[in-house]
């Protein structure tokens, strides 16, 4: 899951004390890792030293609740990169991973490719990821590209992408072309879960996401439904709960955060510039998960019911 950070009501501090609600969550419905202050955790709006202390809540929690963590690194600074990559090395990721700078952008994949080795040449036992998200960066180069790069820098711990740029122009040509790369020697995760069955279909078996919050055991069913129409049905009913909070609340809102809360997991409004939703904001939404999770053709069609149901539910 690429995991909310939670904050106070004002947004404007953190709120660590849910980091054990989440993880308790991420684990009742079969997450096992969290991907901590990505886009989804509001990477870029939070300081250095709030993403250093949330990667050490996470790691507090880890043991008790089986979650790993990822750690993202990408910042503005290429020396805050290093501070977060050097914290990241003593606070017991997995993996990280690594967006490039978005307002001095990478003008080449030379560029790019010496912006990445500068992170993982500082955690040379961890493997490190790159963050496409080009919607949010910017950055828009092909990622076959990017693996030819790092692979004649011979940076040996660059192993892979997190491929979010799924929407993009070839992006499924693209991340078909990474996974053959070399023999397959590269690991390439969607960032998409509203994609996953596409996803699935082209041999991609790794997904880090926003729904996860919220939805695992939602995606989970997906990714183990074996008969294709039904995984199909399963995977239309996810997305029309997506389009119930892209599209159901205020312009500026943050709706998938709206979701988490209402799943019980009370992690605060996303930080400025996004806007704080009103309680009427909070029930409109309610009720279109109601209806949807009331509906048979979509949340009707999970077994076991999906916890986010549940919890709503138990919110009237």
């Amino acid at each position: 899951a690429a995991v909310v950070t939670p904050l106070s009501e004002d947004g404007l501090s953190l709120n660590l004390s849910v980091v054990p609600i989440q993880a308790e969550y991420l684990q009742n419905t079969g997450v096992s890792t969290a991907f901590v202050a990505g886009t989804t955790g509001e990477s870029v709006s939070l300081s250095v030293s709030e993403r250093m202390d949330l990667l050490e809540e996470w790691e507090s929690v880890s043991s008790d609740y089986g979650i790993s963590t990822i750690a993202h690194v990408g910042a503005e600074s290429i020396q805050d990169v290093l501070t977060l990559t050097n914290h990241a090395v003593e606070h017991g990721v997995i993996a990280i991973g690594i967006m490039p700078s978005v307002f001095f952008k990478p003008a080449t994949i030379v560029n790019l490719g010496a912006w990445i080795e500068v992170a993982a040449n500082a955690a040379p036992l961890l493997p490190i990821y790159y963050y496409h998200i080009p919607s949010q960066t910017g950055v828009e180069f092909d990622m076959l590209d990017l693996l030819k790069e790092m692979e004649s820098r011979g940076v040996s711990n660059f192993v892979g992408v997190k491929y979010t740029g799924l929407y993009e122009t070839r992006a499924f040509p693209d991340l078909m072309l990474c996974q053959q790369y070399n023999n397959g020697a590269y690991d390439i995760m969607s960032g998409r879960e509203e994609v996953m069955v596409e996803a699935l279909a082209v041999g991609v078996t790794g997904f880090i996401g926003s729904q996860f919050n919220y939805g695992g055991d939602i995606y989970n069913q997906i990714f183990s439904e074996t008969d294709m129409i039904r995984r199909n049905s399963l995977q239309v009913a996810a997305i029309v709960l997506l389009e119930d909070w892209i599209n159901g609340v205020p312009a500026g809102v943050d709706g998938n955060k709206m979701l988490v809360n209402l799943a019980g997991i009370p992690a605060g409004p996303a930080r400025l510039p996004s806007l704080p939703p009103t309680e009427a904001d909070y029930v409109a939404l309610a009720q279109q998960v109601t209806s949807w999770c009331n509906d048979s053709s979509l949340g009707g069609l999970f077994d076991p019911i999906p916890a986010i149901c549940v919890a709503v539910a138990r919110r009237r």
